[in-house]
């Protein structure tokens, strides 16, 4: 959704480069982040933690939702528990003090390739 929308903004700079190089667009991967970051001498391994915690505590608050989902796809004859598989998207906003934010999570992604960045990280 996020994408969707920003995608039409006049001031939107898309990234078609098929380097690594993603100064100045709108839409960047978590590699270039975590450079950043590491230029800026942030903790990294410390925000991704945080990260981690902010979908943890998500993946617990929405698992009931999930079991019932499982449950639901699964036929009651198949005797098999590893059936299916859901992929989530969690859109997290870090905040000016790198605190993570959850805006969304995505019940389902966007698989899109627009950019040449979307072919190298989808």
């Amino acid at each position: 959704t996020n994408y969707a929308v920003n995608k039409h903004n006049s001031e939107y700079i898309e990234n078609n480069e098929a380097s690594d190089n993603e100064e100045g667009c709108s839409k960047r991967s978590l590699n270039w982040l975590w450079k950043y970051l590491q230029s800026k001498q942030y903790n990294c391994v410390s925000v991704w933690e945080n990260i981690c915690h902010v979908i943890n505590k998500t993946m617990i608050s929405i698992q009931a939702h999930l079991s019932h989902c499982y449950r639901n796809c699964k036929s009651a004859d198949n005797p098999n528990p590893l059936t299916c598989f859901e992929i989530l998207g969690f859109d997290i906003m870090l905040t000016d003090t790198l605190k993570p934010v959850l805006l969304e999570v995505n019940h389902t992604p966007s698989f899109r390739t627009d950019s040449l960045l979307d072919h190298r990280i989808k």
